[in-house]
């Protein structure tokens, strides 16, 4: 009797062991890309905590969101595009004044993605009324007084893309560079991606298996990529 006890004591305690290292699991680091065959794909990199989703079809991007991501205990925290920054397009500014001409300059340094740039469309919105339109780097000197500057963003694909963008327009935030009735020297550092046009809402959660797997609204598995 008193033998059983003891073994019945030492099964106690190690269920409790197993549970107690089972509680203290850790996990590597979150990096790398997750995907769930050819058609949902999680990229995420550390310092500083990104991701990027995918998700794709015969038709080509269907869904695409970015933004920050937490790690606590078992559960990753995605937090992505939402209502506030759904169809904002992010502009590098840099406003100084101009010295050497009685005109405000504005130096466009623009990028998107080449094969697609001939869909992309791309206005610099001055006073809310004039569009000048841009595909490259661009110096503007508008011939009258500058007040606000605004970057317009668009797609002009009549029906030849493969996939209907979720997103028609981005615009950047309002740009005021008027300031005493100074002239200025205005530079723009614009970036549009076709994925832009495919953004959507993503504040999530997903929850680690193991090293290896990440599971999504709790069924989906994502398997992390080897390439």
């Amino acid at each position: 009797m008193a033998m059983f006890r003891s073994m019945k004591k030492t099964t106690i305690i190690s269920a409790a062991l197993v549970l107690s290292l089972l509680s203290c699991t850790t996990y590597k680091p979150l990096n790398g890309s997750y995907t769930y065959g050819n058609s949902i794909e999680f990229k995420f990199t550390e310092s500083p905590n990104r991701f990027e989703y995918f998700s794709t079809s015969e038709m080509g991007l269907l869904e695409y969101s970015t933004g920050e991501w937490k790690l606590e205990k078992s559960k990753v925290y995605l937090l992505g595009f939402t209502n506030n920054n759904l169809k904002i397009l992010k502009v590098e500014s840099t406003i100084g004044k101009n010295n050497d001409d009685d005109r405000t300059k504005i130096s466009i340094n623009y990028t998107n993605d080449e094969p697609a740039n001939h869909f992309i469309r791309t206005d610099i919105m001055i006073n809310d009324s004039v569009a000048y339109p841009i595909s490259k780097d661009t110096l503007l000197q508008p011939n009258f007084r500058s007040r606000t500057l605004q970057v317009k963003s668009y797609l002009s694909y009549k029906g030849l893309l493969s996939s209907n963008p979720k997103i028609d327009t981005l615009f950047s935030p309002k740009m005021k560079v008027d300031f005493n009735n100074v002239d200025k020297t205005v530079i723009l550092k614009i970036k549009v991606n076709l994925k832009d046009f495919a953004r959507t809402k993503l504040t999530d959660t997903l929850k680690i298996v193991n090293n290896h797997t990440l599971l999504y609204f709790d069924k989906i598995k994502l398997k992390k990529s080897t390439q």
